[in-house]
């Protein structure tokens, strides 16, 4: 079997989505070690694999992520913020100027992704077939049944 667009697929879309983040928000997005780890995932367990894992470990991501946001605001801290003092810049950012060419940071990214594909991997590893019936099984139930056996 040819893993060529497995490892496409898998590489693209988050590729794409770390461009489109860059178009639009002047940031990147995703680390290339990430669309690496997912292209390798995929060329490993095909396309249903990449798909699979990263939709798990973007609920993986997404959970944990909330969840330290509401421990945090729970504790009263909220994650740090750049700061606003234009003295504590660096000497570069003062001498560039306010051009419309701003300079791509990675400020602001406080939860890496690429453990969560990890995981995300194993999980469809051990249990791929029985979570994609699962996810079906969710989709098609009507309202009042009960979703699991």
């Amino acid at each position: 079997m040819c893993s060529f667009w497995p490892f496409s697929l898998g590489g693209g879309i988050l590729f794409a989505l770390d461009r489109i983040t860059v178009l639009l928000l002047k940031k990147p997005g995703m680390g290339f070690g990430d669309v690496k780890l997912l292209a390798m995932l995929g060329a490993f367990l095909g396309w249903k694999g990449a798909l699979g894992i990263l939709m798990l470990a973007s609920i993986l991501g997404s959970v944990v992520g909330l969840a330290m946001l509401g421990w945090l605001r729970a504790r009263g801290k909220t994650p740090a913020a750049p700061p606003a003092d234009p003295a504590s810049d660096p000497p570069e950012a003062i001498a560039g100027g306010g051009g419309d060419d701003e300079e791509i940071t990675l400020e602001g990214h406080y939860l890496p992704f690429g453990p969560y594909l990890a995981v995300g991997g194993l999980l469809y590893l051990f249990f791929g077939p029985e979570l994609i019936a699962l996810y079906f099984n969710i989709l098609q139930s009507p309202a009042g049944t009960p979703l699991l056996p």
